[in-house]
């Protein structure tokens, strides 16, 4: 089976006491079945928020996951969509704006709860939930 994308969002509800248990679910199926990506922003989005108590924790999760490296055309495609939202009245951090382009080239879904990725032209969202 193909392998799915999990945004800052979706990891930080996983890790969160109290954390939505459908979600906690969905990324440990994902994790223990090899088929859980990030990429380095990701990375970047948890360790600024971690705990030094929980660093290890993040980091050995982390280490299970496929990291996927962003390229000079996702780079290029996401300027050219905040540009063209930009223009429509919209506005989408670069920082989603990469992640959504990497998925997009590699045609990886994304599981995400941030609604503004919806934006994104040609992005697939994984929706466990809709089962």
């Amino acid at each position: 089976m193909a392998s799915i994308l999990a945004d800052s969002s979706v990891l930080i509800e996983f890790f969160r006491p109290g954390g939505r248990e459908d979600v906690r679910e969905e990324v440990g199926l994902l994790l223990g079945a090899g088929r859980l990506a990030v990429c380095g922003i990701i990375v970047s989005e948890l360790l600024q928020g971690v705990r030094p108590s929980e660093k290890e924790t993040l980091q050995d999760f982390l280490g299970e996951a496929q990291y996927l490296e962003l390229t000079r055309p996702d780079f290029e495609a996401a300027g050219d969509t905040c540009n063209a939202l930009r223009r429509k009245g919209h506005k989408m951090p670069i920082t989603d704006a990469l992640i959504a382009s990497l998925c997009v080239r590699i045609r990886m879904p994304i599981f995400t709860l941030d609604s503004h990725f919806q934006q994104f032209q040609g992005l697939t969202l994984h929706r466990p939930f809709n089962r």
